[in-house]
């Protein structure tokens, strides 16, 4: 058994939609077994949720707002099936339209701060849509000490 807190998973579960979205996803390892939990805080609450699975023998839990439990017989088992559920949760990268590293280095010209050098990790700021997710609050509280925004985020 495996815990990780898959990036994807993560922004799917705060999607309006989550429930068939995700369904949509798991659809693609159809021989894998799944529950969803709803989010609970991390420690005792969160344990209860998933101790009602302990029995059922999921291969995988997704975690709302917070990741995923992946099981198997082996390591190996367990190792592939990340894989897969990665996989099918991965999602398409966002147009941030053309990035232009010397206007950025422009930008910051007498400051103490530097552009990146690397073109992709700007696509992620340049994203209108990612710069209004980023500025509307805390997506998931698991991740922070913040009171959460509590509107799901249109697909």
């Amino acid at each position: 058994m495996a815990h990780y807190h898959c990036v994807n998973a993560i922004a799917l579960s705060v999607l309006a939609d989550r429930d068939a979205v995700i369904a949509a996803r798991m659809s693609r390892v159809s021989d894998l077994t799944w529950a969803t939990i709803p989010y609970r805080r991390p420690g005792t609450p969160l344990a209860h949720e998933i101790d009602r699975f302990a029995d059922t023998r999921t291969d995988v839990l997704v975690l709302y707002d917070h990741g995923i439990i992946v099981s198997g017989e082996t390591a190996e088992e367990v190792r592939q099936h990340i894989a897969r559920v990665t996989e099918a949760f991965s999602v398409d990268e966002r147009d941030a339209g053309n990035v232009n590293p010397a206007t950025l280095g422009a930008m910051v010209e007498r400051t103490d701060f530097h552009a990146a050098e690397d073109v992709q990790s700007h696509k992620t700021a340049l994203s209108p849509a990612n710069v209004v997710a980023a500025t509307r609050g805390s997506l998931y509280p698991a991740q922070s000490h913040f009171p959460r925004h509590r509107d799901r985020r249109a697909a």
